[in-house]
């Protein structure tokens, strides 16, 4: 394996795993956002006469992980695991499979997918204009609200959730959009993560007690507006089975199936 050092490589790397957006999303992400010149942010590939064929990437204590082919270097990957105690491995299922002997003793492995959004900027809905953009003061509140919820709750402290939802905010890397109603917000959509052509969606919540105003899909459309002035397209990552027949049946495209180690011991 090599390590990226040189923007040109960083570009080769990118132009890499492009293609294969669906199977290695937050990779994508991270190196678009972050690069190089982070310092929580390494990069290694490994290549042979026909280009790269193996990208691995650390973002703190969790690895990112992408290969074309079956036979990827298993023992490379591990090297680096055991010198960052690495907290998790992400990757595409079929890669995850392949690490059973090596992870499976102090780790578990939870599955996942990525969808591709259908465009709903075009439907005509009652309430889109109430959908409002929050502010990095509003991140407490929607932290609060998406914790009241047992799907959050499980994911998420709500102080550090709060914490997160504020810098996303700030510095752009995401964006939340909101319904308030007396001026408490009851509804909640956001992206968790941006780069110059995609978006990652999250977050979406609405207060039980509005379920029957269609809130989610009027700031999907809202949301689905706004990125088609940008010109972005959205995706969305999916770790529980019953969310992801949800979102079949709402007409997203399965992109990718992609999960993670998780460290437990």
């Amino acid at each position: 394996m090599k390590k990226v050092t040189t923007k040109q490589d960083e570009k080769r790397v990118i132009e890499y795993i492009r293609p294969h957006i669906g199977e290695c999303i937050y990779l994508y992400i991270d190196v678009m956002v972050y690069g190089i010149e982070s310092p929580i942010l390494d990069l290694w590939y490994d290549e042979d006469e026909d280009g790269i064929n193996f990208v691995i990437m650390r973002y703190n204590d969790s690895l990112q992980i992408y290969s074309d082919r079956e036979d990827w270097d298993k023992k490379a990957l591990m090297d680096i695991v055991e010198e960052y105690d690495i907290q998790a491995v992400n990757a595409k299922n079929s890669m995850l499979d392949q690490l059973e002997e090596e992870l499976s003793a102090e780790y578990e492995k939870r599955p996942g997918w990525v969808f591709k959004s259908r465009d709903m900027a075009d439907l005509d809905v009652e309430g889109a204009s109430d959908v409002e953009v929050a502010k990095p003061e509003d991140a407490k509140e929607i932290a609060a609200l998406m914790c009241s919820t047992p799907h959050w709750r499980k994911l998420y402290k709500e102080e550090k959730l709060a914490a997160q939802l504020e810098d996303r905010i700030r510095t752009g890397m995401g964006r939340s959009l909101i319904v308030r109603d007396g001026g408490r917000i009851v509804a909640h959509d956001a992206t968790w993560a941006e780069t110059e052509d995609i978006v990652m969606g999250s977050g979406l919540v609405v207060d039980e007690n509005y379920l029957d105003r269609m809130y989610s899909i009027s700031m999907s459309v809202a949301m689905d507006r706004i990125l088609r002035e940008e010109g972005k397209e959205k995706y969305f990552h999916v770790s529980d089975p019953a969310r992801m027949k949800m979102f079949k049946k709402m007409g997203h495209k399965l992109v990718g199936e992609t999960g993670k180690w998780m460290k437990v011991k």
